[in-house]
């Protein structure tokens, strides 16, 4: 697990030192129609350097965890959990990989640029002019990223594997564990505001509450 994390995070420094930062400050920006009163400034030659190790990571933690995941697949089934085979779990995650990509981009393409807008309404009504620290203005774009992608995920999942056969009960008896779960999560990704991981937190376990509900409802039709 340690030489995943290790090589995915080098990779995805590398990725960001070589332009891919540039590239996202103006796809973003080219996406806000107030786009062009907005400055993103670095206050040292370090703060842009230290964002892209941190955002490193992060993104490397996603491949570490699906590898994490493989490895204890066959414990969660001896659990009785699921039921199904190691060798047939790629066909139970590619859909919440595509589910968690489509949410990341729904987020950074749209989401985000509507709220970053909807933020600079006011400075644009009185010709005022903007700064976003770079980091600042990244975080604000990964927060609502990470909100849709994983509030898109979770419920696009659940449908997904109540189709493929998980019960619902599985949902229903371990929802205290997921929302602890998300708690904990938000808190790592947010640990300097309680109101942060609160916003943080309460889409996500609404989208798995809704998931829950529509299952039982599903369910019942059934």
């Amino acid at each position: 697990l340690m030489s995943v994390f290790i090589i995915a995070g080098i990779i995805s420094f590398y990725a960001q030192f070589i332009g891919l930062t540039e590239a996202t400050i103006n796809v973003l920006t080219n996406s806000i129609p107030s786009g062009d009163e907005l400055n993103i400034v670095a206050l040292h030659p370090v703060e842009l350097l230290m964002f892209q190790a941190k955002m490193s990571v992060l993104i490397a933690l996603f491949p570490t965890g699906l590898v994490a995941f493989w490895r204890i697949w066959p414990s969660i089934r001896t659990d009785g959990v699921v039921n199904i085979r190691r060798a047939n779990m790629i066909t139970y995650i590619v859909v919440p990989i595509i589910s968690l990509g489509l949410g990341a981009v729904l987020g950074a393409l749209y989401i985000s640029p509507g709220v970053l807008e909807f933020l600079l309404i006011d400075a644009s009504r009185i010709n005022a002019q903007i700064s976003y620290q770079i980091k600042n203005f990244f975080w604000i774009v990964l927060y609502i990223t990470l909100i849709s992608s994983i509030s898109v995920g979770v419920y696009t999942s659940m449908i997904y594997w109540y189709i493929r056969g998980t019960k619902v009960e599985v949902f229903t008896r371990y929802w205290r564990q997921v929302v602890f779960g998300v708690l904990i999560f938000s808190m790592f990704i947010t640990p300097d505001s309680v109101t942060k991981s609160l916003i943080f937190m309460l889409p996500i376990v609404a989208s798995f509450l809704t998931g829950v509900v529509s299952l039982r409802m599903i369910s019942n039709i059934r």
